[in-house]
This record gives C-alpha cells, structure tokens and sequence, in this order.
C-alpha cells in the first residue's frame, strides 16, 4: 500500500511539471524559437543581428535565414515589454509608431508580424512552409498580411 502511494505521489509531482502547448508560448523565447524550427525539420542559419540604434523596435533583432527568406526575431526580457513594443507595430504591417521612431516601411513583399512569450516575429515574403510554420506556433499574425 506505501508503494502505491508513493508511486501516485511521484506521479503527480511529474505530472505538475508538465505544461501544456498555451503554457509554453507564454515563456517563448529566441532559442526555444530556434528549437520549435529544429523540431520542424526546417533549415536555417543564423545570421546577423541588428542593434537597437538601428531597429525600429526597443531592443535589436536577431535574423534567422531559411533558403533566401530572412526572419527577424525581437527578443525582450519579460512578455511585459514585448507587449508594449507590439503595440507601436500598426495593422497593416508598414509602419512603427514609436514615439522616438515614428516611421513606415517599404517591404519588398507582404509583411507578417508574430507575437508570443518574450518575442515578436517579424517575416516578409511568400513562402507558404514560413508562414504555415510561424501561424502553428503563434496564431494568427497581430499586424500585417492576412491570408
């Protein structure tokens, strides 16, 4: 009977440990992005990264490449602050309305713009393996092209 309870118990503290796919986004960051594209079985590399004097958003961006397609990922410290920066992104995509910034953006193709955890997913262009991936794991985009 003691076996039986102690196994329930260590049951349930592994249990408790697990955390569904929703509980996940919201710690989303840059590497867990990373692996999520692992996982996926797309290629990428990892390429530049843009300091914030030369960003639109409050921190800089780190860009990922995936065959000639070129994603930027914001990465914050707390979801809190992501938020705020999502927030200056208008609607449809071309223009950041900082205060200190305030500026509109020529894309070469449609703009997307993903939000989830600690950071903001920024893909322009067409390729239907970027855009389905980035929409399973955040949703519908908050600003930009819609399908």
């Amino acid at each position: 009977m003691k076996k039986i309870i102690v196994i329930l118990f260590l049951l349930t503290i592994v249990l408790s440990g697990c955390t569904s796919s929703e509980d996940n986004i919201s710690i989303l960051g840059y590497t867990d992005f990373l692996g999520m594209l692992e996982e996926s079985g797309i290629s990428f590399e990892e390429g530049y990264h843009i300091p914030v004097r030369t960003g639109w958003l409050s921190v800089g961006a780190r860009q990922i490449k995936i065959g000639d397609d070129i994603i930027s990922i914001y990465e914050y410290i707390t979801n809190q602050e992501m938020e705020n920066d999502a927030g200056f992104v208008q609607p449809d995509g071309f223009g950041i309305s900082r205060p200190d910034v305030g500026t509109q953006v020529s894309w070469a193709s449609y703009p997307y713009w993903f939000k989830g955890g600690r950071i903001i997913v920024n893909y322009v262009g067409e390729n239907e393996q970027i855009i389905n991936f980035l929409t399973e794991i955040f949703g519908e985009n908050f600003a930009g092209h819609r399908r």
